[in-house]
């Protein structure tokens, strides 16, 4: 019981917080132009893409270590985690502004480099403070938390493009304004409850950045399988089709945003299930699995019809047309889904080299379907890039974890006796 109400919780959560680009859908395509809305597209896959340096994903390493670590032990590494990220954020950042002159090819100013500066710091502060909740299974304060991002920022967009008629970039703004106030509250929160406490070594450094650094290029090609295909298409066919496949991805995004949900509100009792090694658990979780799998290709078929059914309401009449990748966006969403949840066995015995090697292979094999089919198909040959990625990356991670930890997947008990 408490599972399915953290996983409504958490589906109101990550609906208002990562869903916020498909809450703003119906707006921003009726008052930004395909090429405007092409160009925000653009700079949201590099904040996706630049948040990975800043810290090395440190939300990830609390989430496996979480239930390891005694609260001063946790306290010791947050406050490592947090110097991390500065330094990471300083030098990472100040190289982007150093290349900004390749970037001004995109339209992309000093000014705007900043703005995504600051908003993928604000990114991994959130995260931070968000898996902190999680862990804890406080997953009302986690809602809460992301309301205090969502309606401000939401209320700033409206104002500023529908009345102001501000340009698109104003979006960048707004969050990283909202997202940095957000960041140094929850910051004073981690100082206040005594999770920043402990003195600065350089082992302890040595152990968040071996278990972190060989996630940058598993994080980091997740984040190229989906962002990547929008630099094709911005170089091999134009702006507008860019838009139009941001806005499809945008629309995946909510069918996204349900794995997201569930896995959110699992991932507490999947730890710690994993750290108590019970057979009657393992079988547990073997048959949710396979249950998860089966629900998650039923909620796929619905999902494709019912977007099929209202996009008209969803979006501007000049993006009607962004229909037409959502089918395989969808259905590569599921297998990134299915992913996630086999994923965590390789976290809980380290294997995360085995984890990242896995997914640059997939990344890899993105861009080469990009090169090839993107000529071919336009934004169809990048919607068929990403699914074969995430099917591949799904397939190779379940093998890896049938073959690295011992669970009865085929066999399992029916009944647990």
């Amino acid at each position: 019981m408490e599972i399915f109400r953290s996983s409504v919780l958490y589906l109101f959560s990550t609906g208002i917080n990562r869903g916020l680009p498909f809450l703003l859908l119906p707006f921003l395509t009726r008052y930004l132009s395909n090429e405007e809305y092409g160009l925000l597209s653009l700079s949201l896959a590099c904040i996706s893409i630049l948040s990975i340096f800043f810290g090395f994903n440190p939300f990830i390493y609390l989430i496996a270590k979480f239930h390891k670590l005694t609260k001063k032990q946790l306290a010791k590494r947050l406050k490592h985690i947090l110097y991390l990220t500065f330094i990471s954020c300083l030098f990472f950042g100040g190289l982007l502004i150093l290349l900004s002159d390749f970037f001004s090819n995109y339209g992309f100013v000093l000014q705007i480099i900043i703005f995504i500066i600051l908003v993928a710091l604000s990114r991994v502060l959130m995260s931070i403070g968000l898996v902190i909740f999680q862990m804890k299974k406080k997953a009302f304060e986690y809602f809460l938390l992301t309301l205090a991002l969502a309606i401000p920022l939401f209320g700033f967009i409206l104002v500023g493009i529908i009345n102001l008629n501000f340009k698109w970039s104003f979006v960048l703004l707004a969050e990283a304004i909202i997202g940095m106030f957000l960041g140094i509250a929850i910051i004073i929160f981690l100082f206040n409850k005594d999770y920043l406490k402990g003195k600065l070594k350089l082992n302890t450094f040595k152990e968040i950045l071996s278990f972190c650094i060989p996630l940058v290029p598993h994080v980091l090609a997740f984040t190229v399988i989906n962002a990547v295909d929008r630099f094709f298409l911005a170089e091999m066919v134009d702006i507008k089709t860019v838009g139009l496949y941001g806005t499809a991805y945008i629309l995946g995004l909510g069918l996204s945003l349900f794995h997201e949900a569930l896995h959110k509100a699992w991932q507490p009792y999947f730890f710690e299930y994993l750290a108590d090694e019970s057979d009657l658990l393992k079988d547990k979780m073997v048959k949710m699995t396979w249950l998860y799998y089966v629900g998650s290709m039923v909620a796929y078929f619905v999902f494709v019809e019912i977007i099929r059914l209202i996009l008209p309401i969803l979006v501007g009449e000049d993006f009607l047309l962004s229909m037409s990748y959502v089918p395989l966006i969808a259905l590569a969403y599921t297998f990134a889904g299915m992913y996630r949840v086999v994923a965590g066995y390789l976290y809980h015995i380290d294997k995360t080299w085995l984890l990242a090697s896995l997914s640059v292979s997939a990344a890899i094999i993105n861009i080469i379907l990009n090169y090839y089919l993107i000529p071919i198909n336009g934004g169809l040959g990048a919607a068929q890039a990403t699914l074969a990625s995430f099917v591949f990356l799904f397939l190779s991670v379940k093998i890896a974890v049938v073959i690295n930890y011992d669970m009865r997947w085929f066999t399992f008990r029916i009944n647990n006796k």
